[in-house]
């Protein structure tokens, strides 16, 4: 099987009163299958207590490619992630075996995001150097964002951040583009409901 899993819009994660509302949402790929999970970016306004947790089960040969691009606040109206909270979770194992493990807390801004308000990561299973050297010259020319990428047995992770969502979107349909002919072997097509 090959499913492309997404969303038909951002998700938004309003102010609330100091009470943490909670995401969780999980799939296991069979052996063989192939999974894409590309949601649109995640909005938190300010004032947001957030719980994200995203659990990938691989199983054999499966594969894996998928995007998370987080906004912090709305940069447009000027408005910053200065109170609230956030604790976002992503897991991918293979066979129970933990490959990648990631989790972002904080209360306000996270550290070390140097005054950028969007993050992203872009993870696929099933690469080698050839993925990583395609990813990185992708990176190299993104424009208005930071990118970089790296490969840890054959998972390629690929970092962004930025001002606002938008350089990170282009970015992560970019990289899309030319990591997923090398780790699914078939070209990338722009899912219709991202044109509505």
């Amino acid at each position: 099987a090959r499913v492309l899993m997404t969303t038909p819009g951002a998700t938004r994660w309003y102010f609330s009163d100091e009470r943490t509302a909670t995401l969780t949402q999980g799939a296991r790929v069979a052996d063989a299958a192939m999974l894409e999970w590309l949601p649109q970016e995640t909005l938190l306004f300010d004032g947001a207590h957030a719980r994200a947790t995203t659990r990938i089960e691989l199983e054999g040969k499966a594969r894996y490619l998928g995007c998370e691009i987080t906004g912090l606040g709305r940069p447009a109206c000027g408005e910053r992630f200065t109170h609230g909270q956030l604790d976002l979770r992503f897991e991918l194992l293979r066979d129970g075996r933990l490959l990648v493990r990631e989790r972002l807390v904080a209360r306000g801004a996270p550290a070390g995001m140097r005054g950028n308000t969007a993050l992203m990561t872009f993870i696929a299973s099933g690469a080698d150097v050839a993925a990583l050297e395609a990813a990185r010259e992708q990176c190299a020319a993104v424009s208005g964002a930071l990118c970089a990428a790296t490969l840890i047995d054959d998972v390629l992770i690929c970092r962004g951040l930025a001002e606002e969502c938008a350089p990170l979107i282009i970015a992560s349909r970019q990289l899309r583009q030319t990591v997923r002919p090398l780790v699914f072997g078939a070209a990338a097509a722009q899912p219709r409901i991202w044109r509505t």
